[in-house]
């Protein structure tokens, strides 16, 4: 990592403003990990104050526990001890299950109630831990082809146009909103709320890192946001799924590919991350404690260089900081203490 570039510290946001959002998109098991190591890299190079934070999918899971006040290392921590495999139940058998997860982009489009796995479990094991909707926290799931956003003053449908309504005043059963946006389609079964199934946040138009979603909500800019993206795109296995059943039968047969890309937020002055988590697949919930501590070092590299980029911290700053990461066993100690 070459630090030559004599750049300094040039901040264009106040670390302790309180205008400031975090976004965690979706990934699974990827997303957990890796946005878990995100948080602690923003919160060692000093933003510690959001106005909102959030994420769908597996973003949802460590974004809450930081809008609850959780330490970042406590996050950390909690994402490597989990077996998340045991925060699902198996409905079907191995080979149902395994033609699931092949049919996984099929499924998107068809989008079945049932799957081969639900997630009761997970409801449980976050409202354990977090007891009331945190003020500051939100999360995004789809019904057909409206946003749901959940939030701590009531509960929001979106159409792409712009328009919107009020489902409810009060926040949903925190369990309930963030299952709904897990639910990926026949593979984690759906959630209802109010007479609406719900599914995975991440097939909205506003995609796997939903940075429109939070400005069209907070109505605040581009620049006010910060993101974890380690959704799969082009040249990813979700990909060439999406590609494989288009040319077997035709558009209708797959969830149409128009989301935003984060990409287009950053050109406007947001900060993005993108962790590289190549080692095993968002689905895949059995993890190995390496597989885990690789993808919390790589989300944790991943903001403080981007933060270096974008001159939110100095060469000294970014040499400290890696300190820790360089080392897999030097990192993993600072959470044994």
């Amino acid at each position: 990592m070459s630090t030559t570039n004599n750049r300094s510290a040039a901040p264009s946001l106040n670390r302790n403003a309180d205008n400031l959002h975090l976004v965690c998109g979706s990934g699974g098991s990827r997303a957990i990990l890796a946005s878990s190591g995100a948080i602690l890299g923003l919160h060692r190079a000093g933003f510690t104050k959001w106005r909102s934070v959030g994420g769908i999918s597996g973003g949802s899971i460590p974004s809450l526990f930081l809008a609850n006040g959780f330490t970042p290392e406590e996050i950390v921590k909690l994402a490597i001890e989990i077996d998340f495999s045991s925060l699902l139940t198996r409905r079907k058998n191995i080979v149902l299950t395994f033609l699931a997860f092949l049919l996984k982009d099929r499924l998107a489009q068809t989008r079945p109630r049932k799957a081969v796995l639900t997630s009761e479990k997970l409801g449980t094991f976050l409202e354990e831990r977090v007891l009331s909707w945190p003020d500051s926290y939100w999360t995004m799931a789809v019904a057909g082809r409206t946003q749901v956003f959940f939030t701590a003053r009531g509960v929001f449908q979106y159409l792409k146009d712009g328009s919107s309504r009020q489902l409810s005043d009060k926040p949903a059963p925190l369990g309930v909103a963030v299952r709904a946006s897990c639910a990926v389609p026949g593979i984690i079964e759906a959630s209802q709320y109010k007479g609406l199934y719900l599914f995975d946040g991440a097939l909205s138009w506003a995609g796997q890192t939903p940075i429109g979603a939070v400005i069209q909500h907070y109505q605040v800019p581009p620049a006010t946001i910060f993101a974890c993206d380690v959704g799969d795109r082009k040249g990813g296995m979700s990909d060439y799924g999406h590609r494989f059943w288009r040319v077997l039968c035709g558009d209708n047969c797959v969830w149409p590919l128009d989301e935003e890309d984060p990409a287009v937020w950053q050109q406007q002055g947001s900060t993005v991350f993108t962790p590289a988590v190549n080692k095993f697949a968002s689905l895949q919930f059995t993890l190995t404690p390496e597989q885990k501590w690789d993808a919390v070092r790589s989300g944790y590299t991943a903001a403080i260089c981007e933060l270096w980029k974008s001159r939110q911290i100095d060469n000294q700053g970014l040499l400290e900081m890696s300190a820790p990461a360089a080392n897999l066993e030097v990192f993993t100690d600072t959470f044994k203490r």
